[in-house]
């Protein structure tokens, strides 16, 4: 969940216990893993007009729930515990970043990852190596809401923050030219829902009321690679 200019693991612990501290029901609950992953294809793929079949790699993905449920993914984390995790659950996975091929995804996904880089700008050229010529790029970001004073790091090890301008000016900086922005909101009551409905109609209903509601904003930035 570091930057890639750098081989080594993350000095923070992306471990087991972070995972369960963030992602509890993600981690434990494999129907919900599974709709969450529907949903997020929804809102982000189909939502905005992007081919599903598209060869992703979500970089910097965590327990990958949000794209598990592409036909074409491939992951890659830094963390140890992250891509063992998938390759547990029959998912491609990179455990490092000499093995991502070059020039061979149409997309590149960074979704909730830039933001623990200490090096965002870095992350975002060499994100270019990834992809084929004129691929694209989906960089979501968290809306940053705690604004209190600390002299103390917290568990969430967030290093940057941006507004759609400044994401804007960044991406531009490192060669990717922004398309499309839109906030992206999380689903609100998923689970309930999908004891109701079938998993379809549960997820688009969770879809639309998590537009109503605005639950969990997101910035999320399409971007075409100008290199």
């Amino acid at each position: 969940m570091l930057s890639t200019s750098s081989h080594d693991r993350p000095s923070f612990a992306y471990d087991k216990d972070y995972y369960i501290s963030h992602y509890g029901r993600v981690f434990t609950d494999e129907k919900y893993y599974n709709l969450l992953s529907l949903y997020w294809q929804e809102a982000i793929f189909s939502a905005n007009h992007l081919d599903v079949n598209l060869s992703v790699l979500d970089f910097g993905c965590g327990l990958g729930q949000v794209s598990a449920a592409l036909p074409n993914v491939a992951f890659f984390d830094f963390s140890e515990f992250a891509i063992n995790f998938l390759r547990q659950r029959g998912q491609k996975a990179f455990g490092s970043i000499e093995e991502i091929p070059q020039n061979h995804f149409d997309l590149l996904l960074s979704s909730h990852s830039l933001e623990h880089s200490p090096t965002p700008a870095d992350d975002l050229k060499r994100f270019h190596r990834y992809v084929k010529p004129a691929g694209k790029l989906i960089l979501i970001l968290p809306i940053e809401v705690k604004l209190n004073p600390s002299l103390e790091p917290d568990n969430d090890q967030h290093f940057y923050c941006w507004t759609f301008q400044t994401i804007t000016n960044l991406l531009l900086h490192c060669g990717w030219r922004p398309i499309r922005q839109t906030k992206l909101y999380g689903p609100f009551l998923l689970g309930k829902l999908a004891s109701t409905f079938s998993e379809e109609r549960a997820v688009k209903i969770a879809y639309s009321l998590g537009l109503l509601k605005k639950n969990y904003q997101s910035l999320m930035t399409i971007a075409d690679s100008m290199i």
